[in-house]
């Protein structure tokens, strides 16, 4: 493990980097405010810091051995999970992302472990109508909607 997490942290690293050289080229600061080069200089930074932990830590006698680090109910997670994800950006257009992200969680709550239906319907009315506040009321920043005008 200790060779894989070196890689591993190295390709991170170097993801992070190419991502902050990218964001050179947009304005840091626009008209007084954060501007879009912002967030990414800032997220990269963070994604190249986070990428040396486990560098580092793989040279200490902290490093622990795995014979496999991950089994197959975690690939099962994560498999829903970008499913979910590809999912929501096709039916985006059709639905709305309100209503795509609302089926997204919900179908992640079912089928990433035991929920019981309650709290599966809960969450899939709950998460569009939070979108919706925080996106459209909260922020101002509209939502694209789909063929039920939400």
């Amino acid at each position: 493990m200790r060779m894989a997490n070196r890689i591993t942290s190295i390709i991170i690293f170097l993801f992070g980097l190419a991502v902050f050289i990218g964001a050179q080229k947009l304005d840091y600061i626009l008209k007084g405010i954060p501007g879009p080069g912002f967030l990414p200089r800032w997220v990269a930074v963070l994604i190249m810091v986070l990428a040396l932990v486990p560098f580092f830590k793989s040279f200490t006698k902290y490093e622990v051995e795995e014979g496999q680090p991950f089994n197959s109910s975690e690939f099962k997670n994560a498999g829903i999970i970008i499913g979910s994800a590809v999912a929501v950006m096709l039916l985006t257009k059709l639905l709305g992302l309100s209503l795509a992200i609302g089926l997204m969680a919900g179908a992640i709550a079912k089928f990433t472990g035991p929920t019981s239906w309650k709290k599966v319907i809960a969450i899939t009315v709950v998460t569009p109508i939070a979108a919706y506040i925080l996106f459209d009321t909260v922020l101002g920043v509209p939502l694209p909607t789909g063929i039920f005008g939400f």
